[in-house]
């Protein structure tokens, strides 16, 4: 891999890409996607941010993924 192997930064592009495309297509092309593109944003905010934060403030994020 390109990125040497971080699979996790790989994760973070992909969820958030698709997160800000679909908020694009909903937002300025109109398209309606229903309530679950909240539910999606709530998602990876927890997922790819506060979990992180969480493990890296309490010394319990691994120096290598």
């Amino acid at each position: 891999m390109g990125n040497g192997g971080n699979y996790w930064d790989v994760f973070n592009w992909i969820m958030w890409g698709y997160l800000w495309a679909t908020n694009y297509f909903s937002h300025n092309l109109g398209r309606k996607y229903g309530d679950w593109l909240y539910y999606l944003t709530i998602f990876a905010g927890v997922v790819t941010c506060w979990i992180p934060a969480l493990l890296i403030l309490t010394g319990n994020w691994p120096s290598t993924l």
